[in-house]
């Protein structure tokens, strides 16, 4: 008959009371798959040996884990139907099945907090593994907030942890980033301990440490796509490309195309040159700075062509060259001229002008320009006229 069952760490005995003082038999009994053995932590737990000592009247079972002491374990032993191999004294007498059997845990107490072991990240997960002693891990049911998190990019473009979460048995705290990391990114994160509410702890209560510039391996894939145009468009003296772009880093800013890779052309016939090309990289955008503001109603088309040699050509951080453009439509979005040819010489000055059908230079007394007004005198003098 059993007289108690009991577990610390890893392994649960079972004592028997056994008249015979042979006790039980250490030969002929059950294997460990008779045995099951529960948490109500709902963390698995399997039986991976059996052992019975004979004369002290026990069965020790191994677990394949450490029980925590805050666990409440329960156990089942059914006995295999065919087969002498069961759990008997050494008269052959069979012990009963047990249902659900209580176990008293003399498990210690953990009382080592968690310590981190890794800090890897992949696109926008920031993954965090610890060492805990216990079996349950980490607290999910308490999760530390997001703010508690601080992650940065050596390439200055900014991160931000939008969620936590918290693999208990894995033992792992996943930060799901704001962004993408690019595979050519050095990362450091911080975790600060919050003087008030959830904390990074196990499910023991021990908290983590606070980590300061924690250096994060990369393990980011490269990229290897070339950036896309998405659009061109132009308005007055700016014609801006924006590209697609896999990369949080986007385009390369330092080493891009010289204004002599790009081309601009109008179907009115009237000349554009490109007088400077300006790289955002985050943006995504190149933005071509043109010798003449470009009037409403042009239809406008660009050419790049690549650089033949060096490196300086259109390309993203990674190095993906963007591929050329060919009589490129360039969407116009220059306001509509809206203002009337003026009569004044290109020569007059800020207080003189003087009607061109006149032929006349500044100076002229009857000619004078009237700031309030913005009308030469005889201006002035035909519009009174008019409206007697």
């Amino acid at each position: 008959m059993l007289s108690s069952a009991t577990v610390t760490g890893n392994d649960l005995v079972l004592t028997y009371t056994e008249a015979s003082s042979l006790g039980l038999d250490a030969t002929n009994t059950a294997p460990a798959a008779a045995y099951a053995v529960s948490s109500a932590s709902g963390v698995a737990i399997a039986v991976d040996s059996a052992a019975v000592n004979a004369t002290a009247k026990t069965v020790t079972l191994r677990l394949n884990r450490a029980v925590d002491s805050g666990e409440a374990v329960s156990l089942n032993y059914t006995r295999p139907a065919t087969g002498n191999d069961v759990l008997q004294d050494a008269a052959g007498n069979d012990a009963a099945n047990l249902t659900n059997q209580a176990v008293s845990n003399g498990s210690a107490a953990d009382t080592t907090a968690p310590v981190l072991g890794s800090a890897t990240v992949s696109g926008r997960d920031l993954v965090l593994s610890y060492t805990e002693v216990s079996s349950l891990g980490l607290d999910a049911a308490n999760p530390v907030g997001a703010a508690a998190f601080a992650v940065s990019s050596a390439s200055g473009v900014a991160i931000s942890v939008e969620s936590v979460t918290v693999g208990a048995t894995t033992k792992t705290v996943t930060l799901h980033l704001s962004r993408d990391v690019d595979s050519t990114e050095a990362v450091s994160m911080s975790y600060t301990k919050p003087a008030t509410g959830n904390v990074l702890q196990d499910v023991a209560g021990n908290d983590a440490d606070s980590l300061t510039n924690q250096a994060v391996i990369n393990g980011s894939a490269a990229d290897t796509t070339a950036p896309v145009l998405s659009s061109a468009t132009v308005s007055g003296h700016d014609l801006v490309l924006t590209y697609t772009e896999a990369s949080s880093l986007g385009l390369d800013a330092v080493h891009t195309a010289p204004v002599t890779a790009y081309a601009v052309s109008s179907a009115s016939g009237v000349a554009i040159s490109v007088e400077s090309v300006t790289v955002n990289a985050t943006a995504k955008t190149v933005t071509l700075r043109l010798n003449r503001s470009v009037d409403s109603s042009e239809a406008l088309s660009l050419n790049y062509t690549r650089p033949a040699t060096g490196n300086d050509v259109l390309q993203d951080v990674a190095g993906n060259d963007a591929t050329k453009l060919t009589n490129q439509a360039v969407t116009n979005n220059s306001a509509a001229d809206t203002t009337a040819p003026c009569s004044a010489p290109p020569w007059s000055t800020g207080t003189f002008c003087a009607e061109l059908y006149r032929g006349q230079q500044p100076g002229s007394g009857r000619d004078a320009y009237s700031p309030r007004h913005g009308l030469c005198r005889e201006q002035r003098q035909r519009r009174r006229h008019s409206r007697r």
